[in-house]
């Protein structure tokens, strides 16, 4: 029941004393239930204000954080714009250093044009340009090209090999070619002929060393290439574009056919008009003396061949060897293994070809063969494989002296047991 109604029904006719005590229970109810309220509604704003502050204290943190992350970022920033101008610096500079674009060529394969040649000191200088030029323009079409490229060239060949080469196919003669070489190198402070010597892969062995020594160096800006007569060169250089990430490597194209195995590499490529001679070379030799057999020309199967100067005036009498096609069943026809009684054996480069470049040859050289022992002389370098056919390489040497085939052909016994020495594919087909 109400306090308020119990006391009005107290008042309405109670006794007095028990309507006070009922009053001041009534109200001590009230007091006590104002005072729970006033408790919980204090825990309430305190717990509010507990919340409050902690979400403050919170907010000033934010606050604060996000002002030190701001100034974090600020600093950021500053410093990323230095690390960039830094790099900037820096990529300019390792662009400026990576400027030197080295050119490495065959020079016993890549034959200069003959008109070069001929002009001797002038024709160096301005082959020197012409190649120079080649490159530059080849460069001129990349977009992160050096602003000033350095070109390195080294040309490596057996000089006096080539040198007569060149003399006996009347391409030039030896003191022209020797002008030539020195107006080349005059040219260009960094343009120059390198001798290897007559080794015949001397030169092979120089231009790989170069590749694998300099192709990592942080300096060379591109490698180009003089190889693409040779397959011999297929491994060094698949093995150098995988040692560089950034495909430096280039191939500088002479020759309308490229070896197989170099064209398979894939190589960006470009080529230089009016530079190389493209065509083989061909020897010829002056005829014979009809008194002396010194000098006989030898056709259709080898060089010209001369053993001696001429003792009298040159005639027209010339001693032709047909040229002689094997098969199975012929075999080796008109060669007889020992016909010539020499001894030592007369050597077939000095009478076949002309020049014998080396010096601890241990053949022959001061006979006068007859036409017959020439003949036989001939047939029998055929006998011995062409070290360029027989690697699967291009031979640009025309009418070469030595076998581009095996005599015995397809019933070569010695294929079978894989003895052979004619081991070039197609040799025996």
């Amino acid at each position: 029941m109400d306090p308020g109604i119990q006391m009005h029904h107290v008042e309405s006719g109670g006794d007095p004393l028990a309507q006070w005590n009922i009053s001041v229970n009534a109200i001590d109810v009230l007091i006590r239930k104002l005072v729970q309220e006033n408790a919980e509604l204090k825990a309430k704003i305190e717990d509010q204000e507990f919340q409050n502050y902690t979400l403050t204290t919170a907010l000033s943190t934010t606050r604060s954080s996000f002002r030190e992350k701001e100034s974090l970022a600020k600093s950021l920033e500053v410093k990323l714009e230095e690390i960039q101008r830094e790099v900037t610096i820096s990529n300019a500079r390792s662009q400026a250093e990576r400027n030197l674009v080295m050119t490495l060529i065959d020079g016993d394969g890549y034959i200069f044009d003959r008109e070069l040649l001929t002009r001797g000191e002038d024709g160096g200088r301005d082959a020197a340009k012409i190649l120079s030029n080649g490159v530059m323009k080849h460069l001129s079409k990349e977009a992160n090209r050096p602003a000033s490229p350095d070109l390195w060239t080294m040309i490596f060949l057996s000089k006096d090999k080539l040198e007569a080469v060149l003399s006996r196919s009347s391409t030039c003669t030896a003191e022209q070619f020797r002008l030539f070489i020195k107006g080349f190198s005059q040219a260009q402070s960094l343009f120059s002929f390198v001798e290897v010597g007559p080794s015949k892969e001397a030169a092979d062995h120089k231009i790989k060393e170069h590749l694998s020594k300099f192709i990592g160096n942080p300096k060379i800006f591109r490698v180009i290439l003089g190889v693409d007569h040779d397959n011999g060169y297929s491994s060094a250089i698949s093995s150098a574009m995988t040692n560089d990430p950034d495909q430096r490597l280039v191939l500088l194209q002479a020759h309308p056919d490229i070896a197989r195995d170099i064209a398979a590499l894939n190589l960006p490529m470009f080529s230089i008009d009016t530079l190389f001679k493209v065509d083989k070379l061909t020897t010829q030799a002056p005829s014979p003396p009809t008194s002396v057999p010194t000098q006989v020309a030898i056709v259709a199967g080898s060089y010209a061949a001369v053993a001696g100067p001429p003792k009298s005036p040159p005639a027209s009498v010339a001693v032709t060897i047909k040229k002689i096609t094997y098969s199975p069943e012929k075999n080796t026809i008109g060669w007889t293994k020992g016909a010539i009684k020499r001894n030592p054996p007369p050597c077939n480069a000095h009478y076949l070809i002309g020049y014998c470049n080396s010096p601890d040859c241990k053949y022959g050289h001061n006979y006068e063969l007859s036409h017959a022992e020439l003949s036989q002389l001939a047939l029998g370098a055929k006998q011995q494989p062409c070290h360029y056919a027989n690697d699967n390489q291009t031979c640009w040497v025309e009418n070469c002296i030595y076998g581009h085939e095996c005599p015995r052909g397809r019933n070569c016994t010695y294929l079978s047991r894989k003895t052979c020495k004619f081991i070039g594919k197609g040799m025996h087909d």
